[in-house]
């Protein structure tokens, strides 16, 4: 039976007395009566008392609303006109017509006539008259009030999770009252700060310790925004069933919601569920979630598909803070029993909380420990409700598997391997209030504190099972179930004895045979036997086979640990076994040294500097080690990665600030504190040790000072200048003092050093001014101050009265820099590089074809594009520049060429276009643009054509990209096609060059389809995938020609008898925006349909198509199919949906999508002829259910995901 006729019968079942109620009820909900007063009801009992009307409300202006509860069947319309007129009666009610506003009339008919209905609701004129029949009742109910179906009609909806904040409360104090959340809210300065983190996102979690306050500082806020904000609050307490459906029917689009789910590790269907939420139509809603600390990277990995929330660490309370609640709530002054509940709490409101319950019954005494508080409390219960042995055995199992749903299969069979299904028990331990037991299906604790307890008091106290045994039951299926209680027991009850025996019990598995040489024992389980794991990873590391060097040697830093054992051997930096797991790093590295950059990423994750108050011992350790293997290697390309991972690590050293995670290597970063260096004797020896490495590096003229022209090392602040200050006196005593002959590279660190000391005030030791011996460097720094859209003086000053000589040194010091690679800004010489130029021009015209000259001989160095060109009107200075080119011997000639005859077209210069590609013996060939080349064939008639032979023949990605680059515009793609008279060329060349970026708008490729529409599938062939755009704006074109239908009929038929694939096809057809192309593709579709209307194969090629569409164009073109045929054989190949999908999180929301598109089409379908249509309609259906088949089995698949992992 369905939940609608369940609840109709139900109503109909209900006695006078309880009707009324339920009416009373459900209209106070529907209308929102603020006040609403019951006269038909006696109170406190389900009897009727006779009175009229059985209800009313008065709203703000005085005005009446007036409620009839009527349940006849028979003869309804008399007795509705009946209790109408009565209603209207002034002496029965002492209320005038003019005070009424609306009388609503309940009944239980359904079966009134349209022109009774009409009669009824105009009975009275000037009154507003509401009929409520028990189908809207009904249908009402099952979607929006259900929990007037489970409390009035002991009919469960929804599953019960789901409240209002006053609910949740209730709930949640029924089953923990050691620490119950009426208390009143003792103000803490986190809730401003978490505030402000909600308003900011669209998710934010709260981790903390268990019963630090979460819950508690969660609900006062939501208080705060439903208050405030006027946000819905949606408050979830998790039971183990999914909570899709019941999410989905209470989010309304008019209201603000936030949502509250409360540990929500325990949430199954975790991504389903928060999925839903932020796809939502409704973009108002936000969620708050809370997280055990030592549960955030698990719930942060799962949730990394959909959303990445904000994370907020809620610490401990300030004793203060515990005094204010046990003083204001418990009237505990005593100071004595105050200071035994901090030491126990330990910043815990909930152990505070429960530690006075203790205090209560007389036991304060006796606790010394957090496992006492809980036993004083959790014991009782196990003594009054008499609680056997098996019975604990499947509290136990609950508590460490929940929440459970009983309803599936696996996890029945699990259970019942378990021994512990069993129904009645369930039922009993629900009546007992020790669990859920909803709808009797899902399973959960109903106090997750008593779930802490009884683990560690099954497991640790009483040893009813030992850890060993346990973890054999549980391995592999359940292993991170057990980590979880394993982790639970030392964060919660953690004792050295406690440690000890769960270590000892891990390692007695381990030992055995059947687990000692599973790996997967050494992932979960290598910190509980460092030295056995280690073992196990050198035994692994050796039996690799030594892999082949890389081809070439660099340093790349976007690269992802995704190395199983790099990540497993950065685990135990932090143990005594530090030494042992870096040698194991490195021989991983020998094994296989393609991963080089990987481990120069995990050496800054993992290793270096990741402690807040850093001694440095280990990362001088690893770079002296470095070093000692840089030194020693032989192998040049071992040596080169070793050098990397050296000058990586020293660079990362060396900076003065670092950040810092507080959470697990493996997650995401959350707390991120910034460490700055502060002064201090450990720091200066830290830095005065790197920078030894540093110059011992420099003095063997690997790096040639490179790496002290990093500027994070010298990026001093005010608080760190003592630091600055020391290390300037180092290098000043033990290097710069001895530097003689000073290089650019030399010369850049100590002005950027004295840039530094004058910035923040520090004295500037004498070498610092070493700088000015290098005439070099000073020629760089001038060309490295350019400043855009400025005069830049000191450069126009610099050039003056320079000589022919002093213009070749600076070329020969660019072309130094160049050559050796010193670390300049490029852009800034090329810039001043060009105001040199363009001076030169400006003063003598002479002295520049001589600087020129001088420039070309130095191999022209840092040129970019020589823009000077552009301002010169001289054509004999241009030709003269040009003569200069082809008589040096730079290695750029050919490039210098290309950016002045792509400016300057002189018909002189013929003989050097003619044979541009021809001329060119080296690999990177360059090219003149074809606009360029059109322009000079106008003096050679053959030209365009030969030339752009020669670049096919090449067949260079560069060389297509340089050509093609001026297709752009519809002028100058109309100049190209028309300047082809072989238009057969022009094809094959655009076809070569269909991936490079030019003709983006399709101008030129628009031109050539349309004249051959061959072309057109060739193209698609090419950039099948549409990287570049430009067949898009082909199509898009295309569809704007007046032969449209013509030129996609002919490409959508010849990819269909073809087999050119199916994604050509839907090339064709890209959504647009553009009205009239819409139209124009609505158009085709229509001709195309009725086309094929009698055949199949046709037809489902068709809608392949049209399946990919909006679902209101969709829906347009499945109805005029209809129109057009009946045939059922016909209507079962259309394809109602696309052929490919993607999600993240839950694919449920796909599938509901589906079913929204049937029943909308299936409303439009029932306005026709419905016998007509009878086969649609039920294939339609059909489909339907189908749909809702696979929803639950992939509910069922992600229940089942979400339980076993």
């Amino acid at each position: 039976m369905s939940k609608f006729l369940e609840i109709q019968n139900a109503i109909k079942s209900l006695g006078p007395g309880e009707y009324q109620r339920f009416c009373s009820e459900y209209s106070t909900r529907k209308f929102e009566f603020s006040n609403m007063h019951d006269l038909g009801s006696k109170e406190g009992t389900n009897k009727t008392t006779k009175g009229i009307p059985d209800s009313y409300s008065i709203d703000e202006n005085q005005k009446y609303t007036l409620l009839m509860y009527g349940t006849v069947e028979k003869e309804s319309i008399a007795k509705l006109t009946k209790d109408i007129k009565e209603a209207c009666d002034e002496r029965k009610t002492g209320v005038t017509k003019e005070q009424i506003k609306e009388i609503i009339c309940f009944h239980t008919n359904t079966n009134i006539k349209p022109g009774d209905y009409n009669k009824l609701i105009n009975l009275v004129p000037g009154i507003k008259i509401t009929l409520m029949d028990i189908d809207s009742m009904a249908h009402d109910i099952c979607e929006n009030y259900q929990g007037i179906a489970n409390d009035f009609l002991n009919i469960p909806i929804d599953t019960n999770q789901i409240s209002d904040i006053k609910t949740f409360i209730e709930r949640y104090d029924k089953f923990s009252i050691n620490s119950p959340l009426e208390l009143d809210f003792i103000y803490r300065k986190d809730k401003d700060l978490i505030y402000k983190k909600i308003m900011d996102s669209k998710m934010t979690i709260i981790s903390g310790k268990p019963g630090n306050g979460k819950t508690k500082i969660s609900l006062e806020i939501l208080k705060e925004l439903e208050q405030k904000d006027n946000y819905t609050p949606l408050c979830i307490r998790i039971n183990g069933l999914n909570l899709y459906d019941d999410i989905k029917t209470s989010i309304k689009n008019d209201k603000k919601y936030i949502i509250f789910i409360d540990d929500i590790n325990n949430l199954n269907g975790l991504n389903s569920i928060i999925d839903l939420i932020i796809t939502n139509k409704n973009e108002e809603i936000k969620i708050v979630a809370t997280v055990r600390d030592y549960l955030l990277d698990d719930i942060l990995n799962k949730l990394n598909a959909c959303i990445e929330p904000n994370i907020y660490l809620l610490n401990k309370m300030e004793d203060s803070e515990l005094i204010d609640i046990l003083e204001k709530n418990y009237n505990v002054k005593n100071k004595n029993w105050q200071e035994k509940i901090l030491k126990i709490a330990n910043g815990n409101p909930r152990l505070a909380i429960m530690s006075f319950i203790a205090v209560r019954d007389g036991k304060i005494e006796s606790l010394n420990s957090v496992y006492d508080v809980f036993k004083n409390y959790y014991d009782s219960i196990f003594k009054e409700k008499n609680i056997s042995s098996h019975e604990i055995d499947i509290l136990f199992y609950i508590s460490l598997l929940s929440p459970i749903s009983t309803s599936n299969e696996i996890v029945k069979k699990i259970l019942s391997d378990l021994q512990i299904f069993d129904v009645n028990e369930f039922k009993k331990l629900r009546d007992m209030e020790l669990i859920d037991y909803f709808n009797e299906d899902a399973l959960k604790i109903c106090d997750q504190n008593f779930a802490n307890y009884l683990l560690c008091k099954y497991l640790i106290v009483d040893k009813t099972i030992t850890i060993s045994d346990l973890l054999k039951k549980l391995y592999p299926n359940f292993i991170n179930k057990f980590i979880n209680a394993i982790n639970m027991i030392n964060e919660q009850f953690y004792n050295e004895e406690t440690l000890n025996y769960i270590t000892a019990e891990i390692n007695e598995v381990w030992n055995e045979e059947t687990y000692n040489n599973d790996w997967k024992f050494v992932e979960y389980f290598h910190n509980v036997n460092p030295s056995k794991a280690l073992l196990k990873i050198k035994n692994k590391i050796d039996s690799y086979t030594k892999e082949e060097l890389p081809e070439e040697i660099k340093y790349n830093s976007n690269v992802y640990l995704n190395d199983g054992l790099l990540n497993l051997i950065s685990d135990f930096k932090n143990t005594e076994y530090l030494k042992m797991s870096f040698e194991l790093l490195l021989s991983y590295l020998e094994k296989k040294p393609g991963l080089y950059n990987e481990i120069c990423k995990s050496l800054k994750d993992y290793w270096l500097v990741k402690e807040l108050y850093p001694s440095f011992a280990l990362e001088i350790e690893i770079t002296g080690i470095l070093y000692s293997k840089y030194k020693e290697e032989e192998n040049s390309k071992m040596k080169d990665i070793y050098h990397i991972l050296l000058e990586q690590s020293l660079l990362y050293c060396l900076e003065l600030e670092f950040h810092i995670s507080e959470q697990g290597k493996n997650a995401r970063i959350i707390n991120l504190i910034t460490l700055k260096l502060q002064e201090s004797e450990n720091v200066f020896l830290f830095r005065k040790k790197l920078f030894d490495i540093v110059f011992q590096l420099c003095d063997e003229n690997k790096c040639n000072y490179k790496i002290l022209l990093n500027e994070s090392i010298w990026f001093y602040d005010n608080d760190q200048i003592e630091i600055l200050k020391n290390d300037v006196q180092y290098l000043d005593e033990n290097y710069f003092i001895n530097w003689k002959n000073i290089s650019i590279t030399q010369g850049k660190i100590l002005y950027l050093l004295k840039l530094k000391c004058e910035k923040l005030k520090v004295d500037i030791p004498i070498s610092l001014e070493k700088y000015k011996e290098c005439p070099e460097f000073l020629i760089i720094n001038i060309f490295e101050k350019y400043d855009y859209g400025k005069s830049n003086k000191e450069l126009i000053q610099f050039l003056e009265n320079k000589n022919k000589e002093s213009y070749t040194k600076i070329f020969q010091t660019l072309n130094k820099v160049e050559k050796q690679n010193i670390k300049v800004d490029n852009w800034k010489i090329q810039s001043s590089l060009d105001i040199l130029f363009k001076y030169l021009i400006d003063k003598d015209a002479s002295l520049f074809k001589d600087i020129f000259k001088s420039y070309l001989y130095e191999d022209c160095p840092f040129v970019n594009g020589l823009f000077f060109i552009r301002d010169i009107l001289d054509k004999d200075l241009l030709d003269a520049i040009i003569d200069n080119i082809i008589k040096s011997n730079t290695t750029k000639k050919y490039y210098l060429l290309t950016c002045i005859l792509n400016n300057y077209h002189n018909k002189k210069y013929i003989f050097i276009v003619k044979d541009f590609i021809k001329n060119q013996n080296t690999t990177n060939k360059y090219t003149l643009s074809i606009e360029s080349v059109i322009e000079y064939s106008k003096y050679n008639k053959g030209l365009l054509e030969n030339y752009t032979k020669e670049i096919l023949e090449q067949d260079e990605f560069g060389l297509y990209s340089c050509y093609t680059i001026s297709f752009a515009d519809e002028e100058h793609a109309e100049i190209v096609y028309n300047a082809f008279a072989n238009k057969k060329l022009l094809e094959e060349l655009y076809l070569k060059s269909v991936e490079c970026h030019g003709d983006y708008e399709g101008n030129l490729g628009y031109l050539l389809c349309i004249n051959n529409y061959d072309l057109l599938n060739k193209i698609l062939e090419k950039d099948r995938y549409n990287h570049t755009g430009k067949i898009k704006n082909i199509i898009k074109k295309i569809w704007t020609h007046p032969k449209h239908n013509e030129i996609i009929s002919y490409n959508y038929n010849k990819i269909i008898d073809s087999n050119l694939g199916y994604l050509r096809l839907h090339s064709l057809f890209e959504s647009a925006t553009d009205e009239n192309i819409k139209n124009n593709q609505i158009g085709w579709f229509k001709n195309k349909i009725l086309e094929s209307k009698n055949d199949k194969e046709k037809i489902y090629y068709l809608f392949y198509v049209i399946g990919e569409k909006d679902n209101s164009l969709k829906e347009e073109l499945i109805l005029f199919l209809l129109d057009n045929t009946n045939n059922i054989e016909i209507f079962k190949n259309v394809c109602l949906f696309s052929h490919s999908e993607s999600w993240s999180g839950s694919r449920i929301p796909i599938i509901e999508q589906k079913i929204e598109f049937i029943q909308s089409l299936l409303t439009k379908i029932k306005g026709k002829d419905k016998l007509l249509y009878i086969e649609h309609i039920n294939y339609l259906n059909e489909r339907i259910d189908s749909y809702k088949q696979e929803i639950k089995r992939t509910q069922i698949e992600e229940y089942v995901d979400d339980f076993l992992n």
